[in-house]
């Protein structure tokens, strides 16, 4: 008698055990960013801020190469991008069309800030862009998650066209 209370004694903490720890659930994996991700904004700089009333074709797009160490983001070469513009007061100038990462000398984009929490990405950059009488400039911060399909997606505070917008991104394998 005392043994097979002894067995089944043993047995109830062993499978008291079993259910202990990394058995019940499974934990989300932190994504790997690093890589070539190209963004798409869902307006059109250039077209916000025209007024020619002749729209250009697509959507602003940025192409930028991210690093990831832990939960810090950061750029690894200069951020190319098509449909551009911003403005200032009165002023605004733009550029719509090719694949371009300066206009004149200016560096249209220049990385500020990344981070990746979980599953959300947050990343700020600074738009400039030479205009007659000065430089026209302003910051764009994204706020998006990671998607099931390993996309980002999110919002987009432009503070160079004054509004909000989404943007979606993916990851490519070439920078144009």
């Amino acid at each position: 008698m005392k043994r097979s209370c002894l067995q089944i004694a043993l047995l109830t903490v062993t499978l008291s055990f079993l259910g202990c720890g990394g058995g019940g659930g499974s934990a989300t994996a932190t994504p790997n960013l690093s890589g070539i991700w190209n963004i798409q904004l869902s307006e059109n700089q250039f077209n916000v801020l025209s007024t020619s009333g002749s729209p250009v074709s697509g959507t602003t797009q940025i192409d930028i190469s991210l690093v990831q160490s832990g939960g810090v983001l950061s750029a690894q070469s200069t951020i190319p991008a098509m449909n551009v513009g911003c403005r200032k007061g009165g002023s605004w100038a733009g550029q719509s069309g090719g694949w371009l990462t300066t206009i004149g000398t200016t560096t249209i984009f220049t990385f500020n800030t990344g981070t990746l929490v979980d599953q959300t990405v947050n990343i700020s950059l600074t738009e400039s862009v030479p205009a007659p009488g000065g430089l026209v400039a302003g910051t764009l911060v994204f706020t998006g998650t990671v998607q099931s399909d390993g996309s980002l997606a999110g919002s987009v505070t432009d503070g160079c066209t004054g509004s909000s917008a989404t943007w979606t991104a993916t990851k490519i394998t070439a920078l144009p």
